[in-house]
């Protein structure tokens, strides 16, 4: 399991290196020779063999009195100072070796070794501070998969294969493809990315409860549709690509456009309380109009409240149609929200 003590580590003991830096009060001016920068401090003195603070950002100046610029080992420790000067900091990258290489510097300057989690992803970093690039890294006896980006592959689908929170792959969870019979059917890969595409934009807390509950994802290409239902003014049909089936937890689906409103169907079907205390049906009827010509639905499917959250929960994931929806039935996407951020990333319902 990946773990965040090292990291930490890493931090505490660059914080008391930081705090036992030599320091002086900024306050002074800057002086351009043909060597290279100088500071003099508001003192007049010249700033030499020291860190200086000067307007928030953490500079270093040789016994010389010259600005540092590039990698430097100060003490005990390696740093990377921008082209002005200033400490490095957050990510960064830099042309080495004839490549790229990727840092993160955290904010002490110190490049960070082993895993980083940032914005919610797990990035490995070499010894020497490098990210890692592979798609492939066995990691203390145990083998990662790494995205193009260099983050870790966790909780989320590579094409059909599923990759569990701690990055590794887990079969029991992973996409099947089924004919009209039940038969395993072999699918292309540019398929597989697209599904797994729409799977990875769900919500992660409620894929987490969804796989948890021992639910499966069915992809059935060969059946066009599960229901129908006629638009009696134009004598054609409106069909529904998806079917959650509670007996054996499948979440079936014809083609990667039914994923999203059948998951929307099973965030419905979880937060029934919250449909009530907020008044999700009265909402819909109330905007019965609107919604209708939102979704394109025929009149038989506006009694359907968990087929309408299921519908709008996919537009919800994109950001236009969700622009649109707060415009015109800003109520209804109201209770729709309270619904989907009541569980939090791991899974687990958020107190109210």
């Amino acid at each position: 399991m990946i773990k965040k003590t090292w990291t930490m580590a890493v931090a505490a003991l660059c914080f008391c290196i930081l705090a036992g830096r030599e320091t002086f009060a900024a306050g002074g001016e800057w002086n351009p020779t043909e060597e290279g920068m100088q500071y003099i401090r508001e003192d007049r003195s010249l700033a030499k063999g020291s860190w200086e603070d000067i307007e928030g950002e953490w500079y270093h100046f040789d016994n010389s009195g010259l600005m540092q610029t590039g990698w430097h080992k100060i003490g005990n420790m390696r740093y990377h100072f921008e082209e002005n000067g200033a400490l490095s900091k957050g990510w960064q990258c830099y042309s080495e070796d004839g490549g790229e290489k990727w840092y993160y510097f955290d904010t002490n300057g110190n490049a960070v070794i082993r895993w980083l989690e940032d914005e919610g992803k797990w990035y490995w970093f070499h010894a020497n501070g490098i990210l890692n690039m592979e798609s492939r890294r066995t990691i203390e006896g145990r083998t990662y998969y790494f995205h193009e980006d260099g983050s870790l592959i966790a909780n989320e689908f590579a094409g059909f294969r599923y990759f569990d929170r701690n990055g590794e792959p887990d079969g029991t969870h992973d996409v099947r493809a089924e004919r009209i019979d039940g038969h395993t059917i072999q699918v292309e890969d540019d398929v597989r990315d697209e599904i797994a595409k729409e799977l990875n934009a769900l919500p992660s807390g409620w894929l987490i409860k969804f796989l948890e509950e021992d639910w499966s994802f069915v992809y059935c290409p060969e059946k066009e549709y599960f229901s129908a239902a006629r638009f009696e003014d134009r004598g054609d049909r409106y069909y529904v690509r998806h079917k959650l089936n509670s007996s054996e937890r499948t979440l079936r689906f014809t083609s990667p456009e039914g994923i999203k409103a059948g998951f929307g169907e099973f965030i419905y079907r979880n937060t029934k309380e919250i449909q009530k205390e907020y008044r999700f049906s009265w909402e819909a009827d109330y905007k019965r109009d609107e919604i209708q010509s939102f979704l394109g639905l025929p009149d038989t499917c506006m009694d359907d409240y968990s087929l309408i959250f299921g519908e709008l929960f996919a537009r919800y994931l994109d950001e236009v149609c969700r622009a649109e929806m707060e415009e015109q039935m800003g109520d209804v996407l109201w209770v729709l929200t309270q619904a989907v951020e009541s569980r939090g990333e791991d899974g687990r319902p958020k107190k109210q």
